[in-house]
């Protein structure tokens, strides 16, 4: 069942927590016919407690919870590396670490770029993912865009031509295999 993990039944709650649940419920939303189709997903709601014993209950119940919920079998991780999805996040704290002057997020930001170039890049083309040790599957243009667009980020940050030059060559390969002659605009994926 999707999301049965992470959600809760009313009688879960009541089972797990005994006299806290009620006031855990209330702190979180949780209902007898649930908040989402039926369970509940928790969700702290406002105001929040001021009171320090109260919190610390919750704490405590929020605990019990968590070791309740890692006997539940785990959903199946899907753990691959996506070069478009990474160009994003790579080029979000590359800003982030130079606009609030935060190094190690420009660092991690460079490694992960790194990373992706270094495993994802065959003959100036990317592909699409990496797991496992194995890069897989054509490239979109998203990757290449995004890619690019991280490039440019890192350019920004760190002032490094190499990025500049990387963004190019990205753009490059795009225009090479993802551009539409006829009528202008890129496509989705590559021409081969």
């Amino acid at each position: 069942v999707e999301g049965r993990f992470y959600v809760w039944s009313d009688e879960d709650i009541d089972d797990a927590l005994g006299p806290d649940a009620e006031i855990f419920k209330l702190a979180y939303g949780a209902t007898p016919g649930g908040n989402w189709e039926g369970v509940n997903i928790l969700n702290r709601q406002p105001p929040a407690f001021a009171n320090p014993a109260l919190e610390d209950r919750l704490a405590r119940a929020r605990a019990t919870l968590l070791a309740r919920r890692e006997t539940r079998a785990t959903p199946a991780r899907d753990d691959k590396v996506l070069a478009d999805w990474n160009g994003l996040a790579i080029a979000a704290v590359a800003r982030a670490g130079a606009c609030l002057d935060v190094p190690s997020w420009v660092e991690a930001a460079r490694e992960a770029f790194a990373f992706v170039l270094g495993h994802l890049l065959r003959d100036s083309r990317l592909r699409h993912s990496w797991c496992r040790g194995e890069a897989r599957h054509p490239a979109t243009l998203d990757d290449h865009a995004s890619m690019a667009r991280a490039a440019l980020a890192l350019h920004e940050a760190t002032t490094e031509r190499a990025y500049l030059v990387q963004a190019e060559r990205l753009v490059e390969a795009a225009d090479a295999h993802y551009w539409d002659n006829a009528e202008g605009g890129y496509f989705f994926t590559a021409d081969d």
